[in-house]
């Protein structure tokens, strides 16, 4: 999806690293690119400015995070309580947090809120909210059936459309707060 998104913008001085992050030897990939972007990474990482700052390593550029603002949507809500139960649904716009975090480590960030539909397969839904599940509970072939089932509910066999608000953050890594009091 993202190469046919990049292809109809007419980018294609782009790498996607089909790899995991933390995997990723940094010396492999030193200021290779002018811009390094990630998404929704926050309930992902729980050393966030490690990998921030790997990010910053791997750019001669700026770097870029982007983060959900909250959706509102009915489904997760309904299905985390199938889920779940009464556990309270996580509730953690990402872009205030990761935006108080840079600029408290002396980043200067700017943020763009933008709107988007979002189109996937129920199998490729269903892989993202297993990864999501398992962070707060066991995902077993019972809860898999759940996903699965509100997912075919929801969609049938046709691809799975949200709507979805996030933060654009992006920041250039030289250029740090306290730098530029020094300057002032």
């Amino acid at each position: 999806m993202i190469s046919q998104n990049a292809l109809e913008a007419g980018v294609s001085n782009y790498d996607i690293i089909p790899k995991i992050w933390q995997d990723i030897n940094i010396e492999d990939f030193r200021e290779r690119y002018d811009l390094t972007i990630t998404s929704t990474v926050i309930w992902m990482f729980r050393d966030i400015m490690t990998q921030i700052s790997r990010m910053e390593e791997a750019t001669q550029g700026y770097c870029c995070v982007v983060g959900g603002v909250g959706t509102g949507q009915t489904f997760e809500a309904e299905l985390w309580k199938k889920i779940m139960g009464n556990t309270p649904y996580p509730q953690y716009p990402e872009y205030p947090l990761i935006y108080n975090l840079l600029y408290t480590c002396g980043r200067i960030p700017h943020v763009r809120l933008i709107n988007y539909t979002s189109k996937r397969t129920p199998e490729n839904m269903l892989r993202m909210y297993r990864v999501f599940y398992s962070i707060y509970t066991e995902v077993t072939p019972e809860v898999e059936e759940i996903i699965r089932e509100a997912l075919y509910s929801d969609s049938g066999e046709e691809p799975c459309v949200r709507k979805y608000r996030s933060a654009v953050v992006w920041w250039n890594p030289a250029v740090r707060r306290k730098e530029l009091k020094g300057i002032a």
